[in-house]
This record gives C-alpha cells, structure tokens and sequence, in this order.
C-alpha cells in the first residue's frame, strides 16, 4: 500500500511539472508613441482577457464600468480637443477591433498597449514592431499564408525572407510574382519592391491617397524618401533610404498587408536584409525608414 501511494504521489508530481511547463505565455508590451519601453514582459496565461493582463502586471485607472483604460503606470489619456492622445492595444501588430475586456489572446501573442495621439482622420493600425508577428500567429486564432510578393529583380531577397521567416515559425510561405492582380485579402503579404516599380499600381495608389488611415508615413516627391508625422507632414527628406510599413484598414482587422520599398533596389535589399540579420531592431516601432544604417521611426510624434 505504501509503495502505491509513493507511486500515484510522483505520477501527480510528475503530470504537475509537465503542465507547469506546457504552460502557454503572452508577450506583454507598454509604450509610448512607438518608442519609449515602458514594460516588456513574458506573461503565463489561462484563459485570461487582455485586461485581466494588464491589470495584474501594471498600475491602471479605469471607466465606463472598467471596459476603458484611462491611465497605465502613471500615463493618463489625454482627450484634449487639439491633440487627443489615449491608450490603444495591438495583438501581433493589428489594432485589436474588440475591448480588452472581451478579447483572450492565444500563447505566443504579442500583446501590445502604446500610447499616442489620434484623431478622427489619422490613426495607426497596423505596426511592424512586433514581427515576426503578425505572420506567426495571426489574430484571433486565425493564421493566413504568408506571400512575398516581389518585384523581379529582387526575388533573391525574397528567397532569404521567406527562409527566415519559416526559420522563425512561420509554417505556410511562398513568394509570387509583383502583377496587376498580385493583391489577396485572403493571405498575408510583403510586398517588396523599389517605389518606381509599385508606384503605379492602383491598390499603391489607393493606400497613398488614404495615408493618414493607412499607417503609410511615407512620400516620394523629387526622387527623394520624405518620412511623416503623425499629421503627414513632411519630417525629412533622405536621396538614399528605404522604408519597412505595416498597412492599416482602419478600425477593423484585415490579412496583414506590409510593404518594404524605397528609393531604389539598392535601398530595399537593404530593408529586407534588416528583417533578416536583425529584426530586433525594429522592435517596438510603428513603422521604419531605413537610412544609410540609421532607423527613423514613422511617423514622427
């Protein structure tokens, strides 16, 4: 009898260590306008809402029945008639379209809250900072293939992302050709080409027109890379530079669409490579403008 209670007693030690490390975990960001690091921490998950997180790591102030976050460790909302600024959260790069209360996110997600301004014409929905999310693992337990959509003299580049990409977990990656008939709301795309060869499609034309709800703080005027701010006014003027956007649909959620162009082939083979050698580097950023090895976050605050 004795020998079968120490038997069940480390079969119930042993199950309990397994389910201790099968454990699942959330990555848990706080920022200010896309740079400043506020809190970066894995946390272990259960069946818990984002706001149940946030609450159990952060010191937060809350209305509207607790459904609104007005301050974050000290960061209150600001909702002056001028410049509102406020907290938003992001799951794997993608402006959540729920309230923290009602969305439970999935193990391995990077759940994101910034602080920035917004107005009625310009936010930002989609970001970069959290790659290689939101390729990995998708948003609400929904993950598309991934397409390279590439130019084609920058295939090669395509063929070292897309081998990193599946290096980092991303099962389902394929590159297809850059054509008049290359855009699918059914997949994930990197469209990866110089700003003379997209330029003239009409889904390019259509996010350049829509910039201040597309998150594309981006101009070319003069052969010349203009990076934004948040209002879209012009910020910097680079000859040489390159940019890495992820594409917004508003306030809702789409199939991730980014883009990685620049001034020239030249200029985007060297974006491309950054995702590569070192995406770290654009951690915790919106958007990036690539310049002679300097990163410019976009937009501006």
């Amino acid at each position: 009898m004795k020998r079968l209670l120490i038997l069940i007693f480390s079969l119930l030690n042993f199950l309990n260590v397994r389910c201790l490390y099968a454990q699942e975990t959330v990555d848990l960001w706080v920022t200010k306008n896309f740079q400043e690091e506020i809190l970066n921490k894995k946390i272990p998950i259960q069946d818990e809402s984002v706001m149940k997180i946030l609450q159990d790591n952060c010191t937060l102030q809350r209305s509207f029945a607790g459904a609104f976050v007005n301050q974050i460790n000290g960061v209150p909302a600001d909702l002056g008639l001028e410049k509102n600024s406020n907290w938003f959260y992001y799951i794997n790069g993608l402006m959540a379209d729920e309230g923290a209360l009602g969305y439970f996110p999935k193990g391995n997600d990077v759940v994101w809250w910034d602080f920035h301004r917004w107005n009625d014409t310009v936010y930002v929905s989609a970001v970069v900072g959290a790659y290689p999310q939101p390729f990995k693992g998708g948003y609400n337990g929904k993950i598309f293939k991934t397409v390279l959509v590439s130019t084609d003299d920058l295939f090669e580049s395509a063929e070292g992302l897309k081998a990193s990409l599946q290096s980092q977990g991303v099962k389902d990656v394929e590159i297809k050709n850059f054509t008049q008939n290359f855009y699918s709301d059914e997949e994930a795309q990197i469209l990866i080409g110089s700003w003379e060869k997209i330029q003239n499609h009409s889904k390019i034309k259509d996010i350049v027109e829509n910039c201040r709800k597309s998150g594309f703080f981006i101009r070319f005027k003069d052969s010349k890379l203009m990076a934004l701010d948040i209002e879209g006014k012009e910020k910097v003027a680079l000859a040489e530079a390159s940019a890495i956007l992820a594409i917004g649909a508003g306030f809702q959620v789409n199939a991730p669409f980014w883009i990685i162009t620049g001034t020239d082939v030249t200029e985007v083979k060297k974006a491309v490579q950054l995702l590569i050698d070192h995406p770290e580097r654009i951690q915790f950023y919106a958007g990036v403008v690539l310049n002679h090895g300097e990163i410019i976050p976009v937009p501006a605050f």
